[in-house]
Order: structure tokens, then sequence, then C-alpha cells
């Protein structure tokens, strides 16, 4: 619980000092380009999803070439008809150049903090070459998090051809970027239901960041890697003005890196670490290996979510008795990993000041309502529990139970956070 209290408290904070900025972006049509960039760089602009467009913006800046890759992209920009790839390359050098002017006047990191990144790279990529004290220079613009679960929780297992990399990323106070504590919103889905979305606890930060290989390990092949930022390369010393450019070297040397001495007092963070070990031990002894279709143990847990579940309603409203479907059922103590799931961005109710849904509102998030339930279930008679397995995390959802709520108890983790601990039996 250590992370889940250090992190929200970061957020709270990064929150208040970024509020104004965003009431601008979301209120103030001078800044109408900005909110454009921003929400390209998030995927989703016009309210339409544009096919991780973010990575489009990324290989541009990568390889130096602009590189569309699917019709499917470029369908997605398209209202009526299909855009062409110039259209688009165009479109991803304007979005970059402002994305720099959105860096140099949005507010700078007000303390020294640490956030994460996951990614997947080819054996032979740079930064898995370079050792500690070397210098590593990141040509794309990169979105972070400031919870170690989220990067552990979204990274699955290696394949032939790709490696997993753990970043832990030292910013110094005064650092360039922007925390993205505000959802932005799509058009429903093709049922017309209400879409929900994450909070990523995301700190963005610009292109051209030079760091230090401070530490590298390897466990399991997968790589840890801790980087601190040094330094910024103005956008003015690489400006992005065509479609092709010469890029500068990813591995500069010593006499290349120009920055001015900071103190950071932050000690490496070894979060990453710690709670991938505790992820491989857990899995490594899960569930049965075997598929079954039913259990009867005596006590097992399930976690209620706002957005999964009309029983977490149910629940905040003391409604005795409720019908589970379809929720993951834990039958192991050891596997309840509650700071997990309390770090799940996608907990949390937003709000907003009038009572129209979703589009161009500015939403908060509602830190009184509880980021979860867990509820643990009493089954002294041992009754057989029918389930499935979930093909998604590899475990059981059970399939249909009906249980009567003994009593609920909330626990407060810092300021208005809390979860709620519930206990059951099946009726």
């Amino acid at each position: 619980m250590d992370i889940i209290k250090k992190f929200l408290e970061t957020t709270i904070k990064l929150e208040n000092h970024y509020y104004d900025f965003w009431k601008k972006i979301y209120h103030n049509d001078a800044y109408i380009f900005l909110k454009n960039a921003i929400e390209f760089n998030k995927n989703i602009q016009n309210h339409n999803f544009h096919e991780f467009y973010s990575g489009t913006i990324n290989m541009r800046l990568y390889t130096g070439k602009c590189i569309i890759g699917t019709n499917n992209k470029l369908k997605s920009f398209g209202n009526i008809n299909k855009i062409s790839s110039n259209e688009l390359c165009n479109l991803t050098i304007q979005v970059i150049n402002i994305l720099d002017y959105v860096f140099d006047i949005c507010p700078k990191l007000p303390f020294e903090t640490i956030v994460f990144r996951s990614l997947s790279l080819p054996i032979d990529d740079l930064l898995l070459k370079l050792k500690e004290g070397d210098y590593y220079r990141e040509l794309g613009i990169n979105c972070t998090t400031l919870t170690p679960f989220y990067i552990i929780r979204r990274t699955g297992g290696t394949t032939t051809n790709l490696n997993n990399v753990f970043l832990t990323i030292i910013l110094p106070k005064d650092t360039k970027c922007y925390y993205m504590n505000i959802p932005f919103t799509s058009k429903n889905n093709k049922n017309n239901t209400k879409e929900y979305y994450y909070n990523e606890f995301e700190l963005v930060l610009p292109r051209d960041c030079i760091y230090l290989v401070k530490s590298k390990k390897e466990l399991n092949n997968q790589y840890f890697f801790t980087l601190e930022l040094l330094y910024h390369v103005p956008p003015k010393d690489r400006p992005i003005e065509g479609i092709n450019e010469i890029l500068p070297t990813r591995n500069p040397k010593k006499i290349e890196v120009k920055y001015e001495k900071k103190t950071c007092k932050m000690d490496e963070c070894k979060w990453v670490i710690r709670l991938y070990r505790e992820l491989y031990e857990n899995q490594k002894s899960d569930l049965d290996k075997k598929p079954v279709k039913y259990i009867d143990s005596k006590k097992f847990w399930i976690y209620i979510y706002p957005i999964h579940d009309k029983n977490f309603i149910k629940l905040q409203k003391n409604i005795k008795i409720i019908i589970i479907k379809n929720n993951n059922i834990i039958t192991k103590k050891k596997l309840v990993n509650l700071p997990d799931n309390l770090s799940n961005g996608s907990n949390y109710y937003y709000i907003t000041k009038n009572k129209n849904e979703q589009k161009n509102k500015f939403f908060e998030i509602n830190k009184k309502s509880p980021l979860l339930f867990l509820i643990e279930i009493d089954n002294k008679k041992r009754k057989k529990v029918k389930v499935k397995v979930n093909k998604y995390n590899n475990r059981y959802d059970v399939c249909n139970i009906t249980i009567i709520i003994k009593n609920i108890k909330y626990e407060k983790i810092i300021d208005d956070y809390n979860y709620g601990i519930v206990k059951a039996e099946i009726v």
C-alpha cells in the first residue's frame, strides 16, 4: 500500500498544479490548436478514435520519415472519404510542431518525481546495448505513468523478436511535461452505450530528452532500466520542417551532452523489479493448471469496479442481496493483489459541473467514490460454484451466484481516496 499512497499523493499535487492549464485547454478558444494536438497524440480527436496515431507521430520522429502503416489509419481520419498518406504526413508535422509549443507554455513539473514506461524492443535496439553511465537520447514524445502497476499489468510475455523493457525515469523539478488527468472522449460505441475512459496517471514528456543510464538489470529475459533526465534539446535545434530529415545520434558521447548539472536527490526506485518478482511468483502458483467447471472453496474473493458492474451502485446503496455474474473469482488469499487493483485507472468516476454526458466536457475525478469493493464470500456449505475460464487473464470467472451482504467497511487510503471491504455469504 505504500506505493498506492505515494503515487496517489503525487497525482493530487499534479492535478492541482495543472488544473488551470486544462481549464484553458477546454474553455479558451485561443488554445484550440493546442487541444487538437494533445488529442491527436492521445489518439482521439474530433471525438473519433484514430488507430494509434501517436505511433505514427513517434515513427516520424524515430525514423526521420513519415510512415503511415495501415489503410485503417487513413480511414479513421476520413469522415466521408479516405484521406491520402500525404495529407496525414503533413498533419503529423503540424502536430509535432504544435506539441513543441505546448511543452514550452504548459506548467513545468513542480517537484522531482519518478515515472514509469514499458515498451517492447528488438534485441538489436540501441537501448538494450547501453550500459550504466551511458547517455541516451529519446527522439520520440513519451507517455509515461506515475504508477508502476500500470506497466507491469499491460506487458505480456516476450516473443521471438521483441523483448519487454521496463523504464523507471527520474524527472528533476522544472521538467517540461504535462500531466493528463482528464480523459478525452470519443463517440458512443456501436451499441450506443456510454464509453468509459482510463485514468493512466500520465505524464507526457517532449521529444529529444537526453537521459543518463543510472542502472540496467535483466531478469527472466526482461530488461529493467533506471534513467535520469538530464537535458531537453530545444525544438529550434532540431526543427521538424519536412517529411524527411537526418536524425541525430541516440547515443551521444559525454562531450556532446550539454546540460546544467542539477543534483537530483531522489534515490533509485526499485518498485518495478519488486512488483515484477511478485507477479512472476504469483503466476507460478496461480489457480489449478487443469481447467475446471466448478469451484467449492470455503472462501473466495471478487472485485467489483464502478465501470464493470451495476452491483457497485447496489453496494453503495446498501442493497443486501445481489447477483454476481462474470466477475473474476480468486480462491487463494495470497493472490488477492489489492494494491494492483486499487491502482487500476479504470476505477474512477468522472464528474462535470453540468449534467450533459460526454462531449466537450471538463472532467474531474470524484475521489470520494470508492476505487473498488473487495468482496470476501463465505461458502461454509461448500456449494459448487460454476465457473468458466477467462481467456484474457487465464483465471476463472464466476457464472452466476446470489450473495447476501453481511457488512461493508470503508478503508481510507489518502485524502478522499478509499475502498470498500465487503463480507458476504452465498445464499
